[in-house]
């Protein structure tokens, strides 16, 4: 864990932020429509 990182708070509410949250939620949901859309669009050629 290099970096600016902060893992020395006390507080847990630091650890996660919501941001972070919501940004891991939409990358895994773009990965998926990407992934989605590739396979349909090769199937249906």
């Amino acid at each position: 864990m290099a970096g600016g990182e902060v893992v020395t708070q006390p507080n847990p509410n630091t650890k996660m932020p919501k941001w972070l949250l919501y940004g891991l939620i939409a990358k895994g949901v773009l990965v998926a429509a990407v992934i989605i859309g590739v396979t349909v669009y090769v199937t249906m050629q």
